[in-house]
Parts: structure tokens; sequence; C-alpha cells
């Protein structure tokens, strides 16, 4: 994708890699971020490209993404707060988690206007530059829901020969970046104060 973006590609980008591309930064994000189901996409309302921006260093060189989020509260003071609480996402660490990085190519892929930032979501697929597609396929992609996102989760865990993935549910992410950030040292008090405890 950006091999084709920096060639100023006319023809439109290929549908499956554009997908790959958003529905991975929406896993990532929820992996990241510590992420709940409804905190990676609301039943109202979405993470818009206002609640994201981008770090660069003094060579231009992405550093980190900081999403803000309206963290679900199910019990204490805070229950049904609105407010939105940050999330950094240091960019370049190696390993498998790129989500800074997803996130700042799906801004350069498919801008939105100035001006539009918070009704644009930041996940997202551009339609209108995918190759090939069909009124209903425009219709279908433009409609990003998680149900999308899981069953393309699994359709790549199944042609990639991963056991057991169909036990792995949207909350799954979330568990997972709180082990691996538990295995890597993170005390279980500090994981609790974490944007979306």
């Amino acid at each position: 994708i950006e091999r084709s973006f920096r060639a100023g590609r006319t023809d439109g980008f290929d549908q499956d890699l554009v997908t790959d591309l958003v529905f991975s930064a929406a896993t990532e994000l929820a992996t990241d971020g510590l992420l709940r189901p409804g905190e990676i996409m609301p039943k109202e309302g979405f993470i818009s490209q206002s609640d994201v921006t981008f770090e660069h260093d003094d060579n231009g060189k992405l550093s980190s993404a900081t999403v803000t989020i309206v963290a679900i509260k199910r019990y204490g003071k805070d229950v049904g707060s609105t407010a939105k609480r940050p999330i950094v996402i240091k960019a370049n660490r190696g390993g498998a988690l790129r989500t800074a990085e997803l996130l700042e190519i799906i801004s350069m892929i498919a801008p939105c206007r100035p001006g539009d930032e918070a009704t644009t979501p930041a996940l997202r697929i551009p339609v209108a530059k995918i190759a090939g597609l069909n009124r209903r396929d425009r219709k279908s992609l433009a409609n990003m829901t998680l149900r999308k996102v899981m069953k393309w989760y699994h359709d790549k865990c199944a042609a990639a020969g991963v056991p057991h993935h169909e036990k792995v549910m949207p909350h799954s992410f979330r568990i997972g970046g709180a082990t691996a950030l538990f295995a890597a040292g993170v005390t279980a008090c500090l994981l609790y104060t974490s944007p979306s405890p």
C-alpha cells in the first residue's frame, strides 16, 4: 500500500490489502490500548480522526500516535462518563505490533478534508480509492463493524493454520495486551490504572 501510495497509483488500491491494513489497525489498537470491544467500535459514535494525533521526530519519522477514547466504566464514580482519555502508542518498537504506523498509513491513504476530522472515523476503509468495487461492496466496506473485523481475523488465522483461533473473541485482544504487559514486568496495579481499566 505504501509503495502504491508513494508511486501515486491512479487505478486504486487492492481491496484485500486495504482491508488487511484497516482491520489489522483495529485489532492491534485493541491489543495496544487494552480496549474493550465497545471502545474499539462503539455502538454510538466512533474514534474519530480528531481523536488521533501523531508525533514525529526532527527527521520526520513517526515516533508515536496518541488515540483518545471514551473508556467504558462499569463500576465506581465514573460510570457513564463520556470523558476522553489518551492512549499513547510508541512507533518503531520492533516486534509484531505496529499500531501507530498503521494508523498513520490510514490517515495518508484516506485523508479527510480539513474541518471534517471530528466526523471522520479514524478506522476507515477508503472505498473511493479501491479498484474495481461495485456499489454493494462500496456500501458494505463503508460500514465497518466489529463482526466484520472478527470474521477477517478468523479467516486469516484459518488460512495460516492457527489452532483454536475460533476461541478468540473481541475481548481477547485486551486480555492478550494485558498478559503481554504483565509478562514484560508491568505491575497489575499499573494495568488497573491504564486509560481503559
